[in-house]
Order: C-alpha cells, then sequence, then structure tokens
C-alpha cells in the first residue's frame, strides 16, 4: 500500500489554508535510473520512496511533518483522532482530510470531516470511493474524483468517531509501519537492538574507540564492550549504557533501529530536521537504505531538514518540497518553483542559498540580529 496524495483543509497558519502533498513522482521516468528509486503503481505512476521538506528555521516543516503524521495515523495505523493534541492546534471547528492510496488492484480516495469538541475531535462526515488500477489509470486522471465509485458514506451525529473505515474497508491485515524518529530508543531497546546485529564492525563503525561488543542475557541483560585504551573490557547494563555511548552514536543507532523497523514492513519513517547533528556519510548512507535495493519491501521516508547539503545528495528534483513562511505556511514542490532551464542552471543548494526562492535569511534580518546583539552586550557590560 502507497499513499499518493494528501490534502488537508482548512488549516491556520498556512498560505490558502491548505496543505497538499503528492508523493507521486512528476518527472519523467528515466528507464536507466535504477527503479528501486521509485515504487511502481502502474506503467504511468510511481510513488517517491523519500519526500523531503526543506525551509529555513520557523518555516513551518515541524508543523507540516505533525500534519502528515496525524492523517496517516488516522488512515494507516488504526489511531484515534485524539492520540495527538497538536493536531487540534492546526485547525478552528473543521477540517477536512483527503488521502489517496493505491492498494493492491485498487485505487482510494477516504475524505473525512472533523469537527472540535470540548473532550477533543471527532469525525462527523466520511466518504470512502474506490477505482481499479489498471492501464486506463494515468498521470492526468489519477486524482479526479468522479472517475471513482463510492463504497462507503456516512455522516455521525453521535460525535463519537474518532476512527477511520478505510482499513476494515481495504481488508488490510497487517498495516504498515508508521513511525517517527524521536532523540532516542530506550536502554532495553537498544541492547536487544545490539544483540540482533550480526555484523561485530556494526558498533565499531560508529565509534572506532571500540574494540569489540558482544551482548549477554541472564538476569540482567549487558553490553560487554572493549574500548581501546581500557585494558578490560566494561560490563553496562540498562542503567550504565548511557555513560559511555556517546549521543551521536546513539543516535545513529536510533535511526537505524527505526530504518530497521520500516524497511521490513514496508512503512513511513518520518524524521524532522535531519542533518544537523549526522555526518555527511551517514545521511547518503540512510537517503540509499531508501533508494536502493535494500528497500525490497518499498518503504518510503519523509523528513525535514534545513541542512542545506543534503539537497545535493538527492536525485529527484520532484521529491523535494520547499516550506517558507511569509503571512502563512507556503508548502510547494521544487519542481513548480523554477522553469525547467531553471531547473537544470545550479546545485539545488545555490539555489536555496541564493535567496532566488527566499529561502535564505534576508540581509537586512542578519543586520538587525548583528546590531541587536551589540546593543545588548553593551547594556549588559554598562550594567556590570
Amino acid at each position: 500500500m502507497k499513499v499518493l496524495r494528501l490534502i488537508v483543509t482548512p488549516l491556520n497558519h498556512f498560505k490558502n489554508h491548505t496543505l497538499d502533498i503528492d508523493f507521486t513522482a512528476t518527472q519523467p521516468f528515466d528507464p536507466n535510473f535504477p527503479e528501486e528509486r521509485l515504487t511502481r503503481i502502474n506503467h504511468y505512476i510511481y510513488a517517491l520512496n523519500t519526500v523531503a521538506f526543506i525551509g529555513m528555521n520557523a518555516s513551518g516543516k515541524t508543523t507540516t511533518l505533525n500534519i502528515i503524521r496525524s492523517c496517516f495515523d488516522l488512515f494507516l495505523n488504526r489511531r484515534s483522532l485524539n492520540a495527538s493534541s497538536q493536531f487540534l492546534t492546526h485547525f478552528d471547528n473543521d477540517v477536512t482530510c483527503t488521502i489517496y492510496l493505491a492498494h493492491e488492484n485498487a485505487l482510494y480516495r477516504a475524505q473525512v470531516q472533523i469537527s472540535q469538541t470540548d473532550k477533543g475531535c471527532c469525525i462527523t462526515e466520511e466518504h470512502i470511493v474506490k477505482r481499479r488500477l489498471n492501464a486506463k489509470v494515468k498521470r492526468r486522471n489519477v486524482f479526479q474524483s468522479e472517475l471513482y465509485d463510492c463504497i462507503h458514506e456516512a455522516k455521525y451525529e453521535d460525535l463519537s468517531h474518532h476512527y477511520s473505515i478505510l482499513p476494515k474497508l481495504m481488508n488490510i491485515n497487517a498495516l504498515p509501519n508508521v513511525l517517527e524518529y524521536h532523540s532516542s530508543i530506550s536502554n532495553k531497546e537498544l541492547i536487544t537492538f545490539l544483540s540482533e546485529t550480526s555484523n561485530q564492525q556494526f558498533l565499531e563503525h560508529l565509534d572506532n574507540s571500540i574494540e569489540y561488543y558482544k551482548v549477554i542475557f541472564n538476569n540482567n541483560p549487558e553490553v560487554v564492550i572493549k574500548f581501546n585504551n581500557r585494558e578490560k573490557p566494561l560490563h553496562l547494563t540498562e542503567e550504565t549504557l548511557h555513560l559511555y555511548i556517546s549521543s551521536g552514536t546513539r543516535k545513529i543507532l536510533t535511526l537505524l533501529y527505526n530504518i530497521i523497523q520500516v524497511l521490513k514492513s514496508g512503512g513511513y519513517l518520518i524524521v524532522d530536521e535531519i542533518g544537523s547533528d549526522l555526518d555527511r556519510r551517514y545521511i547518503l548512507d540512510l537517503l540509499d537504505f531508501f533508494l536502493t535495493t535494500s528497500n525490497q519491501n518499498e518503504a518510503t521516508l519523509i523528513f525535514s531538514t534545513h541542512y542545506i547539503e543534503v539537497l545535493d545528495l538527492i536525485s529527484r528534483q520532484d521529491s523535494i518540497y520547499i516550506l517558507r513562511n511569509d503571512q502563512g505556511i507556503d508548502v510547494q514542490c521544487y519542481t513548480n518553483l523554477l522553469s525547467s532551464s531553471e531547473l537544470n542552471m545550479a546545485d539545488i543548494s545555490d539555489i536555496f542559498m541564493s535567496g532566488y526562492l527566499k529561502t535564505s535569511p534576508r540581509y537586512v534580518d542578519h543586520l538587525a540580529i548583528r546590531k541587536n546583539v551589540d546593543m545588548l552586550v553593551k547594556e549588559e557590560t554598562l550594567q556590570l
């Protein structure tokens, strides 16, 4: 199952009060391009395996990912609308969420109307339509709702419906995982993860000060680590592991833990602000997990970043969304912002940093910050 498009409206703080994300490839498909980099829906439509949201600080990246996560939880994870209180902050009274999915030999379009109540929010209307996935489905008509047939339509007046019926109608027994990367997994999960890695160099590659390690499962599981600069190995438990595993290594291990879970299930991994604390080599490896034959189950990585160099690691320009926040969060696919000739005139990072797309801090703002800092430093000096 793959998500093809998500539309949420009306939303506070968004330009035109709408978030509209297309998860399919809009640029031509090159037969010489490795097919693993895209998931084939049919001959004309391919789903992206990575989707990047790029923008300055406070451009709306985290807000956008929160909304995507809430909708995926509703339609894919069988979770309640009220599982996340953050979703409630993005609209006032009512909001409509529309999602297009491809599953087996069919396309689905599910639309729910959500209303806020004193106790959270609930589904007041739900419309689900279906279309056969065949050669007649092309890029130009895949999202034409009039070509779909209604399979479910309901209005709920009791304000008690918090789950979508879509997974049940699609007869999905095992839903794809939708995981969100957090700063760290627990010590218990980390020890279990390390025990499952068959490659002895797994941890040593991340921290070259480690000579070897092994995991011993007793009543109290422990990791035995031998560092190069120590005569004897250390026996680390859940309570002491954090004292010797660096925060950077731990973050990478947490990411790898989530990646493996998603690659196994063919699900979605959502990562907010990737790159600022990771080496370029690890970021490239992270992308390659989803863009090479490692991705046998067609998993998808959705991430945000303001680490501009990441842009040049992404080969498909239609998988990049640019975020700007000027009187409302504006989320636009990179290929919709430039002409064909402009798309090929420079590296994406150069265009981003040039300010051509209003994606870098203005000089006047930079100058104002410098002046304010200088002023505050002088005031503090006078007070002393």
